[in-house]
């Protein structure tokens, strides 16, 4: 394709897709007269407890958060060991390294780029005390492989990049002792820009989470927001004290307000459609990449379970060793022609600046780690990605490739 004869796009490797619906919910709540958490807040807690099947449902400010404030709720022994991947995003290890834990970084496999259960359970020793395993870029781990392991160990699951995934007819997002949701504004859905989902079948961490979440606060049950309940009815310090300003925790605040809540409840009535057309931009590719254009000779051709149902968030190149090409000339060629691309994620974090004066154990070479790290490279996949970027897309890859 000579790529003079196109007029440049700018294709979004994320972009957020809303509208009137959105904007006039966050105008119902700026109306209101409040802007915490409150009724908005409360029916997203709800809608997503339904969805994926849990029982406690807490809004936070970002899936970050919720890793954090389900990893430090699991209340696990000073130094602790706590298994993860070392491919990955940062947000699924840091909390780790917050909460005084030592990292025990996993390597994964390669066309899935998930963590590998048999490097698990090599890693495992009397001081392991979590795993904290993430779903890479919509595919969903391999829940048959990882449930033996979960069922002897609590766990986080980031489902940050993976909501409405499965796992035969369970939701991705119910395994974990906690699970993790983000909602940024690159997100499948967003509560205008941000918000994360904390969730969790066990009484406990839910109400170690909340403290957590809010300053320090006790416990109160959903409704707290409209106030239902007598105050001065709890005791602090001999003194009758409102439950609200009763602190058992040192905490932090993670809250999101509800101009969040209130956008993301109309986004999350299209979630299944924005689910779809991401799956199907997906399919798009690896049709014609793979199965049309025969680019195995190129890219190493990525893999999703049997009986797993992903929910795409990108689409991942692998440069097979040996390509005449780097992986810089690849990305470079694109972003020049506005088909923006980033590398996968933080890759081997591991070799990080951020972590050089950090103290964690490897496990392994995490030699598919590294070629992540060193040869990944992706695209986006979302909903507002139309049939004429899909074309210039797959044009402008082919151009590249018709010279290697």
């Amino acid at each position: 394709m000579n790529m003079k004869t196109f007029t440049k796009k700018d294709i979004w490797i994320s972009k957020s897709i809303y509208g009137q619906e959105e904007k006039d919910a966050v105008n119902r709540v700026l109306d209101s007269g409040w802007l915490g958490i409150g009724k908005e807040s409360e029916k997203f807690e709800r809608s997503m407890s339904e969805y994926i099947g849990m029982k406690h449902a807490m809004f936070v400010n970002s899936g970050s958060s919720a890793l954090l404030l389900g990893l430090k709720a699991l209340n696990l022994s000073k130094g602790a060991e706590v298994i993860t991947c070392a491919a990955g995003f940062p947000a699924t290890l840091n909390p780790i390294l917050h909460c005084g834990f030592l990292p025990v970084l996993v390597d994964c496999e390669l066309d899935t780029y998930n963590i590998d259960p048999k490097e698990i359970e090599k890693a495992i020793t009397p001081k392991t005390e979590a795993i904290v395993f993430a779903h890479a870029a919509g595919n969903p781990c391999d829940m048959k492989g990882l449930s033996p392991i979960l069922s002897r160990y609590p766990s986080i699951e980031d489902a940050c990049d993976t909501i409405g995934a499965k796992y035969g007819d369970k939701m991705i997002g119910s395994f974990g002792t906690v699970s993790a949701f983000s909602f940024f504004a690159s997100h499948h859905i967003t509560a205008a820009g941000g918000g994360g989902m904390a969730m969790t079948n066990d009484e406990r961490v839910m109400t170690n989470m909340f403290s957590l979440r809010d300053w320090g606060k006790k416990y109160i049950k959903p409704g707290y927001y409209q106030r239902n309940f007598s105050a001065y009815d709890v005791d602090v310090d001999g003194i009758p004290y409102d439950i609200s300003y009763s602190y058992d925790t040192i905490g932090y605040n993670m809250k999101l307000i509800e101009v969040g809540a209130a956008f993301i409840n109309e986004q999350f009535k299209r979630l299944l459609g924005f689910i779809e057309a991401r799956n199907e931009n997906h399919r798009k590719f690896m049709k014609y990449f793979f199965e049309e254009k025969g680019y195995d000779r190129y890219f190493i051709r990525p893999r999703v379970y049997e009986d797993h149902t992903p929910s795409h968030f990108f689409f991942v190149f692998i440069l097979r060793d040996g390509v005449s090409f780097t992986r810089k000339e690849f990305g470079t060629y694109l972003e020049e022609r506005g088909v923006h691309t980033r590398p996968f994620f933080a890759g081997n974090i591991s070799r990080q600046p951020a972590l050089k004066n950090s103290i964690v154990r490897k496990v392994g070479d995490l030699s598919n780690s590294n070629k992540l790290m060193e040869d990944a490279i992706m695209i986006g996949v979302h909903p507002g990605i139309t049939d004429d970027d899909f074309q210039y897309i797959i044009d402008t890859v082919d151009a590249f490739l018709e010279n290697k």
